[in-house]
C-alpha cells in the first residue's frame, strides 16, 4: 500500500465521515487488523496510543465495540483486534498504516498436526481403544536421541512392563537418570563406523545422544508424550504428540555423525538387541538394498518378523521415478510419503491494497513494508542490477530453487541483491523451508501480481510470513520424493503397501544443530519440521502400536493388513489421491494401499494372515540356495510345501514380451469381525484386462474362520513402462466392513524414468 501524507486534520478526517445509522448485531464480526508501526503518524507516542484513536474516529454510534480494541499485539504481530461493522471496516482499510485484515474465525488447537489429519482423537477410534497404544514398546533404530526433550517426559506413564528384558546405557553426555517409564530402554552402536574408519580422527560420541536431529524426530513422531504449546518459530502450532503417546521408546542408535557413515553391521547388531530386548514394533528410517538374501537388514527383519515384531521402514526419497523401492521384504511393512491439510503460507499485500496468499516457510518476519516490486521473468536472470532491494517476481523450477532464486534473495540484509523473491508458475507450491524470504504462487496470482506491476507507475507490495493454514484441498498427495515401487530387491510383492504422513512433519529435535539455514544466520530450536518417507515409517510404527494395544493376539501380518485394507485411496475432495506436482491420479506404485487410516484400521473386518512358515514357504518357492535359505531362516527348516501365493493384502502381476497371458493368486481371509458374516466380491476391473475371482462369495460362520479365493487376471503383453491397476473389494453384506487390496498390472521396469 502506497504512502499517503500525514495532515493535521488526519483524525478530523476519520470524525467527518463517520455514518450515523443503526447496524445489527449480525453485521458486527471480530477481525484481526494488521498494522504497519513505520508508517504510524508522528503525533503519537505509541502504536496503541494510535490504535485507540483510530477506533474512536472510526466508529459507528450504534457500535460502541469499535472503539475500543479488544488486544493489541506487538509481539507476534503488530495490530489489534476489534469488533466492526462493514462500513467501520471500510473506513479503518483507508487508514494510515493498514496492512490488511482477517476475519476471525473458530479453531481447534492441532498436534501440528498429522494426529489429527490422520483422525485419531481421544473420544473414539484407535486412542482409546488402545489406552494410546500404553505398555506396546516401540524400538527406533536411528541416530539417537535428545533425552531432555519433553517429549519424553513419562508425565502419565505406569510403571514399566515386567516383560521388557532392555536396559539403559549411558555414555558421553548422557546419564542413565535419563531413562524413565517412557524412555525405558537405550543403547548405541558404533563399532562398525569406527571399524570401517580406523584412522578418522573424529571423536565418536560414545553414547546414545542424538547429534544430528533425525532419530529425536523419528522418535517423538512415533511415540512422543503431550506437549503444549509447540511451533516452529510461529508455524504450525499446537499440541505436539506421537501417533503412540502412552508407548514406550527404546532406543537404538546406529549413526554417529553427519560424515562418518551408517553401516550394516551397527544396524544388524542393533536390531539384534532390539528383538532380545523385547520391542514390539521397530521403526527404521534407513534403506537398504540388495536381493532378499543379500540385504543384512532384510534377513535381521526376518527373524524379528518371526519374533512377533512389526518392523515399519521408509520406502526411500528417490522419486518420482518407478523401481526406485530399493527394500521390499515382503515381511516389513513398507511406507511412502504424504502430505497433510495443512500448509504454510506466506501473504502478498500489493500496494492497491488486492491481498494474495502463497506457500511460504521463511522462518522470520522482518522483511520492510512497501518495497518496490520488479519483474524479471526468470529467477537470477538478466536484471539482477535492479533488483536490489526489492521485491523480485520471477519463474523458476522447483530443481532450479537454490540456484536461481538464492542468487536473488541474498541481498537480503543489504550483501547483494533483492530483498525477497515472489515465486510463481508452480502447480503444487512446495513446504519446503527456504533460507530467504520467498513466496511461491499459483500462476492465476502470479499474474494479478504481474497485471499491477504492469498497470502502476510505482507498484509496491508487503510481505507478511509465518501463517499456518488447515484444510488444504485435496490432500492428501502422494510426496514427490517418496520412492515408488516395483521393489528392486523383490518386484513380485507390491510396494511400498502404504503411504503415511512425511512431509513436513513437526516433531522433537536436539538443541544444538541449526534447525533453519536463514541468509542471517544458523538458528536453534527444540522442535523442527522435516520432510521424507523417514517421517512416514514411524507414523505407521505409531499406528502400529495402537493396533497392538488394542489386539495384542495380532501377528505383524495382520496389523499390515489391517491398515492396508482399510487404507484411503480417495483425498479429502473424493477423487482418488493424487501425485503432488503432477495432475493425475497416483498408482499402486506410488501409494500402495492407499493413506492409513487408523480408526478403520481398528475394525477392518478380514485380514490377510501369514506366519513365519509362510514366509519360509515363499522363500522355498524361489529356489534359493541352502545357503541362503539357512542365512535368513537361521533355523532348521523345510521345502516340503513350497509357496510363491504369499497371502498378502495386494496384487502385481507383469506382463511384458508377445501374446497373451494369464497370472492366478491364492489368498486365504480370517474373519476378525463379527461371529457371523458373508462377504461379496466387487472388482474395479484393469483397463483391457478380464479380472476374475471363484468364489465370488465368501461365508464366515465363527470369529476366526478362514476362507480362500482365487484371482485370475487374463490379457495381453505390455509395451515397456505401462502401468494399468484397479481394485478387488469384499464388502460385507449387511455389515461396514470394506476389505480393498490394490491390483496392479505392469511390464517389466527396466526404464526407471517417468
Amino acid at each position: 500500500m502506497a504512502h499517503h501524507r500525514c495532515t493535521v486534520n488526519f483524525l478530523v478526517l476519520f470524525l467527518t465521515i463517520t455514518a450515523q445509522f443503526t447496524i445489527s448485531v449480525s453485521q458486527i464480526e471480530t477481525y484481526i487488523v494488521h498494522m504497519d508501526p513505520e508508517a504510524l503518524p508522528k503525533p503519537f507516542s505509541s502504536p496503541q496510543s494510535y490504535y485507540s484513536s483510530l477506533l474512536m474516529s472510526i466508529s459507528d454510534v450504534a457500535n460502541s465495540e469499535a472503539s475500543e480494541p479488544i488486544y493489541t499485539y506487538t509481539n507476534a504481530i503488530h495490530g489489534f483486534s476489534v469488533r466492526l461493522s462493514p462500513s467501520e471496516l471500510g473506513r479503518i482499510k483507508r487508514a494510515r498504516g493498514y496492512l490488511f485484515s482477517i476475519k476471525d474465525s473458530q479453531l481447534q488447537l492441532l498436534t501440528t498436526h498429522s494426529s489429527d489429519f490422520l483422525g485419531l482423537n481421544s473420544m473414539s477410534g484407535a486412542w482409546p481403544a488402545s489406552d494410546f497404544g500404553r505398555d506396546v514398546i516401540i524400538g527406533v533404530v536411528d541416530s539417537g536421541i535428545w533425552p531432555e526433550s519433553k517429549s519424553f517426559d513419562d508425565e502419565g506413564m505406569n510403571d514399566i512392563p515386567r516383560r521388557w528384558k532392555g536396559g539403559c546405557f549411558g555414555g558421553a553426555n548422557f546419564s542413565t537418570s535419563f531413562c524413565n517409564r517412557k524412555l525405558i530402554g537405550v543403547r548405541f552402536f558404533n563399532k562398525g563406523v569406527k571399524a570401517a574408519n580406523p584412522k578418522s580422527s573424529v571423536k565418536f560420541m560414545n553414547s546414545a545422544r542424538d547429534i544430528l536431529g533425525h532419530g529425536t524426530h523419528v522418535s517423538s513422531t512415533a511415540a512422543g508424550n503431550f506437549v503444549h504449546g509447540v511451533s516452529y518459530f510461529g508455524y504450525a502450532s499446537g499440541t505436539a504428540r506421537g501417533m503412540a503417546p502412552r508407548s514406550r521408546l527404546a532406543i537404538y542408535k546406529v549413526v554417529s555423525g553427519k560424515h562418518e557413515g551408517l553401516y550394516y553391521s551397527d544396524v544388524v547388531a542393533a536390531i539384534d538387541s532390539a528383538i532380545s530386548d523385547g520391542v514390539d514394533i521397530l521403526s527404521l528410517s534407513i534403506a537398504s538394498s540388495g536381493a532378499l538374501y543379500e540385504d543384512p537388514v532384510s534377513i535381521a527383519t526376518f527373524s524379528a518378523t518371526s519374533k512377533g515384531v512389526l518392523v515399519s521402514q521408509g520406502a526411500g526419497n528417490s522419486g518420482p521415478s518407478l523401481n526406485t523401492i530399493r527394500s521390499g521384504a515382503p515381511w516389513v511393512l513398507v511406507a511412502g510419503a504424504s502430505t497433510t491439510d495443512r500448509e504454510f503460507t506466506g501473504a502478498i499485500i500489493l500496494g492497491d491494497g488486492v491481498f494474495i496468499t502463497g506457500s511460504s516457510f521463511y522462518t522470520l518476519n522482518s522483511i520492510p513494508a512497501h518495497l518496490p516490486i520488479i519483474y524479471t521473468h526468470a529467477c537470477g536472470g538478466q536484471k539482477q542490477h535492479k533488483a536490489i532491494g526489492k521485491i523480485v517476481l520471477c519463474h523458476v523450477d522447483r530443481d532450479q530453487l537454490e540456484d536461481s532464486a538464492l542468487v536473488l534473495a541474498e541481498g537480503f540484509e543489504g550483501t547483494g541483491v533483492a530483498a525477497a523473491v515472489i515465486i510463481l508458475n508452480q502447480s503444487d507450491l512446495p513446504d519446503d523451508e527456504i533460507g530467504f524470504p520467498a513466496i511461491f504462487v499459483r500462476s492465476a496470482n502470479g499474474n494479478v501480481i504481474l497485471d499491477y506491476i504492469n498497470s502502476t507507475q510505482e507498484p509496491t507490495a508487503t510481505l507478511m510470513f509465518l501463517e499456518t493454514g488447515h484444510g488444504r484441498k485435496p490432500a492428501p498427495k502422494l510426496a514427490p520424493y517418496s520412492s515408488r515401487g516395483p521393489s528392486q530387491s523383490y518386484p513380485l510383492i507390491l510396494k511400498p503397501d502404504v503411504i503415511a504422513p512425511g512431509d513436513s512433519i513437526l516433531a522433537s529435535w536436539q538443541e544444538e544443530t541449526p534447525v533453519s539455514p536463514i541468509i542471517t544466520g544458523n538458528i536453534i530450536s527444540s522442535f523442527n519440521v522435516e520432510s521424507g518417507t523417514s517421517m512416514a515409517a514411524p507414523h505407521v510404527a505409531g499406528v502400529a502400536a495402537l493396533l497392538k494395544g488394542a489386539h495384542p493376539d495380532w501377528s505383524p501380518a495382520a496389523i499390515r493388513s489391517a491398515m492396508m485394507t482399510t487404507a484411503d485411496v480417495l483425498d479429502n475432495l473424493l477423487n482418488p489421491i493424487q501425485e503432488w506436482g503432477y495432475n493425475q491420479a497416483a498408482t499402486p506404485l506410488g501409494i500402495g494401499a492407499g493413506h492409513i487410516n487408523p480408526n478403520k484400521a481398528l475394525d477392518p473386518g478380514l485380514i490377510y494372515d501369514a506366519d513365519r512358515d509362510d514366509y519360509v514357504n515363499f522363500l522355498c518357492a524361489l529356489n534359493l540356495t541352502d545357503r541362503h535359505m539357512r542365512a535368513i531362516t537361521r533355523s532348521p527348516y523345510s521345502c516340503s510345501n513350497p509357496s510363491i501365493h504369499l497371502n498378502y493384502p495386494s496384487f502385481i502381476a507383469f506382463f511384458s514380451g508377445n501374446g497373451t497371458k494369464t497370472v492366478e493368486f491364492q489368498r486365504t481371509l480370517t474373519n476378525v469381525g463379527s461371529k457371523k458374516s458373508s462377504y461379496l466380491v466387487n472388482l474395479e476391473n484393469v483397463q483391457g484386462f478380464k479380472v476374475s475371482v471363484v468364489p465370488e462369495k465368501l461365508v464366515f460362520r465363527h470369529k476366526h474362520q478362514k476362507q480362500g479365493y482365487t484371482l485370475k487376471i487374463e490379457g495381453p503383453r505390455l509395451k515397456q513402462g505401462t502401468v494399468l491397476h484397479g481394485f478387488i473389494t469384499w464388502v460385507e453384506i449387511g455389515g461396514h466392513h470394506v476389505v480393498r487390496s490394490p491390483i496392479v498390472v505392469a511390464s517389466l521396469m527396466q526404464d526407471t524414468t517417468r
